[in-house]
């Protein structure tokens, strides 16, 4: 199929396009500089353990569990400080991962149109992909507080073209195939992890990569 005009890619951010844990590393490093006692793994520890309490909770803004993390460590940062904490621009820095932005280039070259489909504060997540914003346009970005419950109007944006939607995360996947079968679903699976045999065949993803590059094979 040559003709790829009337076809969307929807591109999750973290674990999609953006290394997640070595930006969040970064800012708990940071943290450890308020910590007034203790080995720095230990604290290291506590941090995680909350981080992953909330996002349990589906909490994803990262000031309000910074904003967590402080009360409950007790570290007494200025509360206007800790914005400026994760916007740090070496926070960002090797974030992308290494394939990412040559095959936005090359998935550009053919007249796609490229979006964003993610969960997240809007600042964060539009520093996080600055290198390849110019190949997506502003009206094709959606980032929400919980994306999970935007899908159908994200949808109807694009109804009459051909929607690929890529993400790491399968339960996102699902969700999407139980309320839209047509949309092709692409599970970046980096981690390499066992896709769970307790998964109706219609609801499983259509495609499975490893890397982004490999989206170019499919597309």
């Amino acid at each position: 199929m040559n003709n790829w005009f009337d076809t969307v890619i929807l591109l999750d951010i973290d674990g999609t396009l953006f290394h997640t844990e070595i930006f969040r590393n970064n800012i708990f490093n940071k943290l450890y500089s308020y910590h007034t006692s203790g080995s720095k793994e230990a604290f290291l520890q506590q941090v995680r353990s909350i981080y992953k309490n909330e996002r349990d909770k589906k909490i994803t803004n990262p000031k309000t569990i910074l904003k967590t993390i402080n009360t409950q460590l007790q570290l007494n940062i200025p509360e206007e400080k800790l914005m400026e904490l994760i916007i740090e621009g070496d926070n960002f820095f090797d974030g992308m991962y290494d394939e990412v932005e040559k095959t936005i280039q090359d998935l550009s070259k053919k007249g796609i149109t490229l979006g964003i489909l993610s969960t997240g504060e809007t600042q964060i997540q539009k520093t996080k992909i600055s290198s390849i914003q110019n190949f997506i346009n502003e009206e094709n970005i959606h980032i929400y507080n919980l994306k999970d419950t935007e899908i159908d109007q994200v949808f109807a944006k694009y109804k009459d073209m051909r929607i690929y939607v890529i993400d790491d995360f399968l339960d996102f996947l699902l969700l999407i195939k139980k309320k839209n079968n047509v949309v092709k679903t692409v599970w970046i699976n980096r981690k390499n992890s066992a896709l769970p045999n307790d998964i109706e065949d219609d609801y499983l993803p259509d495609y499975q990569i490893k890397t982004l590059d490999e989206l170019l094979t499919i597309i």
